[in-house]
């Protein structure tokens, strides 16, 4: 099976990569006449205007959906409607442009839910699977804080085609803390924009019995993305660029009035190797081969983006706001 792209802007060229190396690429489909000639020169590839051009042509199963966020509704509507036993789909990250539009389709979307992956490509980091499954374990209790930093530098050249920060790179990791962090209370932010968008943020994020202070940036000289979760039993550093995890377990220290928890020993450390475009990749050809479960579904991608919504509504308001 062979899976098609729509769009050829820098997420397309980033799928199309790896779905080339996988020998996967079935064909790109790019309204712009020197993206699309720039397609054809780098793969060699069937390349089209429209898409039903691609359908007069070739017979599609799955589509991997990278043109700009206020595309992506519109898109997915022709999609379905022109090939309606498409047996999986990609939409790149953030899933729709609002909540909103969202709610207007919210039929279109539940249709396709058990065959559309959101790209919240982090989910697919093999560290975050790993961390995940660590936290879940209870081996080290509950988690009491988190702390999570993603930060680096965007050109401004491309920053009239993004979302703000929140949306275009927040959202993975609002997507982690949905798994890791039930029954979000609250949300306060503050952020600072550039070209009016939002374009670096802080948020401190409450829930039960827990706590998560959020960094977002694209203003930072590098490139940063960690979790730090302190735990009952242990302080758990994630390095989500490095694929690292380092785990540092607390040891207890009796005081006159109170039991403190301070970190002790070296600890110990985890490499994982994986590329979670690759692992993306495959989890869209296995839905479409043998109905596997898009690990990262709609109700993923709308969760996170309520989240991001009310991070924005935050930093607007310079209000503290509920999550219902």
């Amino acid at each position: 099976m062979k899976i098609f792209l729509i769009g050829f802007g820098y997420m397309g060229r980033l799928h199309a990569r790896v779905l080339s190396k996988m020998n996967l690429l079935g064909g790109i489909i790019e309204i712009s006449d020197e993206l699309r000639a720039n397609a054809k020169k780098l793969y060699n590839c069937d390349v089209f205007k429209t898409l039903d051009l691609a359908i007069k042509d070739k017979h599609i199963q799955s589509i991997i959906i990278a043109v700009p966020t206020q595309f992506h509704n519109s898109v997915v509507k022709e999609v379905i409607e022109k090939i309606p036993d498409i047996k999986s789909l990609l939409i790149e990250k953030p899933m729709v442009a609002s909540i909103e539009e969202y709610n207007e389709n919210k039929e279109m979307w539940k249709s396709i839910s058990n065959k559309c992956i959101v790209g919240h490509i982090e989910v697919y980091n093999p560290v975050v699977s790993k961390f995940i499954d660590i936290v879940e374990s209870g081996e080290y209790g509950n988690i009491r804080s988190i702390s999570i930093q993603r930060k680096s530098a965007v050109q401004q050249s491309r920053l009239d085609s993004l979302a703000g920060v929140v949306e275009d790179v927040g959202i993975h990791d609002l997507d982690i803390l949905n798994r890791i962090m039930p029954n979000i209370k609250t949300i306060y932010a503050i952020g600072k924009k550039f070209n009016g968008k939002l374009n670096s943020v802080h948020v401190l994020i409450d829930a039960e019995n827990t706590q998560a202070t959020l960094q977002f940036s694209r203003e930072y000289s590098g490139r940063r993305r960690t979790f730090t979760l302190e735990m009952e039993k242990a302080t758990i550093f994630i390095d989500l660029v490095a694929q690292t995890i380092e785990i540092r377990g607390l040891g207890e220290v009796i005081g006159e009035s109170d039991m403190v928890r301070v970190p002790h020993g070296p600890g110990s450390s985890i490499k994982v190797y994986g590329e979670p475009l690759q692992t993306e990749i495959n989890n869209l050809r296995a839905i479409a081969e043998s109905n596997e479960i898009p690990k990262v579904g709609v109700m993923n991608g709308i969760k996170a983006l309520k989240l991001a919504d009310a991070i924005i509504k935050s930093v607007e308001t310079a209000k503290i706001i509920t999550i219902e």
